[in-house]
């Protein structure tokens, strides 16, 4: 946004911890060979099983034969960060297109690793299990609010000073909400709202956040594009 010449604000809303207790991530990571597919939804969810899996004095070859899935882009280039193939990246990057993806290439009977924010849908795993897999559905990281003092961003948007703001998940609009109280739906009121996909949008609108446009792309470039192509009209 800045090289487009925006001036971005950025507000950190939720941080990411490590999970309340690593008892079942460590005993998934100790048969982590032994499934047959690893699907991650997100770049968090590459870096906390990744670090866990390092911290347990363990490397990249403790997948053995597994293959990997990656949710958009991002999390498939974390992966390959680690020098570990990526097997598979759905067209569309939400879970509805994993998953659709998955049981095309027939997942009856496979046990597949999903780890996951503690606060993540559920909607891969439960398409995956209707299809006959054996899931283990992990919390590999919590999100939890940040603590940030929202009172610069509230005094902005309520004297009209924010032209946009951008939800890059359903996570970050939650945390917004409770950020800001029940104001944060008013002060919405007057900004463009851009979301970064379906999901994200749809999290806004039950929350009660009007949405003026969803990235046709579901990353943080097409996200940008959308922003700018908006933006100028």
């Amino acid at each position: 946004l800045r090289e487009q010449g925006a001036d971005p604000v950025e507000v950190p809303v939720l941080e990411i911890v490590p999970p309340e207790s690593y008892e079942e991530m460590d005993a998934a990571i100790a048969r982590l060979s032994g499934y047959d597919w690893v699907v991650f939804t997100s770049v968090n969810g590459v870096k906390s099983l990744l670090d866990r899996v390092e911290a347990l004095g363990l490397d990249v070859r403790a997948f053995g034969g597994a293959r990997l899935a990656a949710i958009g882009p991002a999390t498939a280039q974390e992966l390959r960060g680690y020098h570990l193939k990526v097997d598979l990246v759905p067209a569309e990057f939400v879970a509805e297109a994993a998953a659709a993806a998955l049981v095309s290439s027939g997942v009856a009977g496979r046990k597949i690793l999903l780890p996951r924010a503690d606060l993540a849908r559920e909607a891969l795993a439960i398409e995956l299990e209707r299809a006959g897999a054996l899931v283990d559905n992990v919390v590999a990281y919590r999100t939890v609010p940040a603590r940030s003092d929202l009172s610069r961003l509230r005094d902005w948007m309520s004297t009209g000073q924010m032209d946009a703001v951008t939800f890059a998940s359903s996570s970050t609009v939650r945390y917004f909400v409770a950020g800001l109280g029940e104001d944060a739906v008013s002060l919405l009121a007057g900004t463009a709202v851009a979301c970064i996909g379906p999901i994200t949008a749809s999290t806004a609108r039950e929350l009660g956040i009007r949405v003026d446009l969803v990235a046709s792309e579901h990353t943080i470039p097409g996200l940008v594009s959308a922003m700018v192509e908006y933006l100028a009209q």
